[in-house]
């Protein structure tokens, strides 16, 4: 059996992990607001009934193909046609602001090493250069308004979604003041992986089987 509210919760931590491909605990609760208690409780009653499952070498869970079928049959209400009709309108502006992000992060994590015989190699950004982090972070900034707009647009279609827009400008906020990893470390609520999660979220809101072109790029 699930704990005593599964309407209130379940959905919410179903849509975490299906967003985010497998999490910890901790993520769960940041991605779907809930408290880490609430949110472990969940979790193990969802794995008794098959919905997720737990890896105990790395501690991170993940949702089954059953869950996956009841988190659509559970968000229903959110896929009229209506308001799929209304979500396809604005899926060629994510597409184009999706490029975007993607030279962002590529050149976040990557750049040009020194120039050899064959040209000049890409490498690992180690970020010990600080004048071309920052040009990559004004590059950010100057498009992140048109982000923050794009989720408000889908908002006024599915209210919830606002969170994404909250924490996109939380995770840009921290790397404003220097913190890297709220750029690209999935483990802080990075905002290339933020940005990743909404589209995976929009497309299963708009029915689309395959998905936009984003899949956060890093290197290793």
């Amino acid at each position: 059996m699930l704990t005593a509210t599964p309407e209130r919760y379940r959905t919410r931590v179903l849509r975490a992990l299906c967003v985010a491909g497998s999490s910890t605990v901790e993520g769960v609760a940041r991605r779907s607001g809930i408290g880490v208690g609430i949110v472990h409780g969940e979790l193990l009653a969802a794995e008794s009934v098959g919905l997720v499952a737990h890896c105990a070498a790395t501690g991170r869970w993940s949702s089954t193909a059953i869950g996956r079928i009841l988190l659509r049959r559970l968000t229903s209400a959110e896929t009229v046609e209506g308001r799929r009709t209304r979500l396809a309108g604005l899926r060629p502006r994510l597409a184009e602001l999706d490029v975007e992000v993607a030279n962002l992060t590529s050149r976040w994590f990557l750049r040009e090493g020194e120039a050899g015989d064959r040209g000049a190699a890409t490498v690992i950004n180690d970020h010990h250069d600080p004048i071309y982090d920052a040009a990559v972070l004004e590059d950010v900034a100057r498009t992140h308004p048109d982000r923050i707009t794009a989720i408000y647009a889908a908002v006024v279609v599915v209210p919830r979604m606002e969170r994404y827009a909250g924490r996109l400008a939380d995770a840009w906020r921290r790397a404003r003041l220097g913190e890297n990893a709220a750029l690209g470390d999935p483990e802080h609520d990075a905002y290339f992986d933020v940005w990743a999660e909404f589209l995976r979220d929009f497309d299963a809101l708009a029915g689309w089987s395959g998905s936009l072109p984003h899949k956060v790029r890093r290197a290793g």
